[in-house]
């Protein structure tokens, strides 16, 4: 009975493990996929190209949901929802991290290139699915997702 339990309990682990794994590589891949399609879509250069890089992975919580409902003080390790303050502060945050973001970018493509991804990441806006009631753009003030993103 011991060796079921103590079985158990190992694979039990190895699944967690690899589950955090997978993200990680899911993420890491994101990350030089986003990149990858920058360099494909606006034409960039090699110098260009890792800057886009190094900025993209200084800011990669921008991108996709991480942290939304994780280890937000539940019990026992359960997920929760963070509340709507916390939610808006989050969005805020995330909006004027977006900013920043988009300044640093503005710097390293030429202007025409950043007409293009302004372009693009509007088109993105309207294109995304809409979430909640009300408002364009999933309920949030000026459509989309706060400050866009890729």
């Amino acid at each position: 009975m011991k060796r079921v339990l103590f079985m158990l309990a190992g694979v039990l682990m190895f699944t967690a493990v690899s589950a955090q794994e997978n993200g990680q590589r899911r993420e890491r891949r994101q990350r030089v996929d986003r990149t990858e399609q920058m360099v494909k879509d606006f034409k960039l250069d090699a110098e260009q190209a890792e800057k886009v890089k190094a900025l993209n992975e200084k800011y990669n919580d921008l991108f996709g949901m991480r942290g939304f409902g994780r280890g937000q003080g539940g019990q026992g390790g359960q997920m929760q929802m963070p509340s709507r303050e916390e939610m808006e502060k989050m969005m805020k945050e995330r909006q004027e991290k977006m900013e920043v973001y988009n300044t640093e970018l503005k710097e390293i493509l030429t202007a025409e290139q950043f007409e293009a991804y302004q372009k693009q990441q509007e088109e993105r806006r309207r294109n995304r699915p809409q979430f909640g009631g009300g408002a364009p753009g999933g309920g949030f003030p000026g459509g989309g997702a706060p400050g866009g993103g890729f």
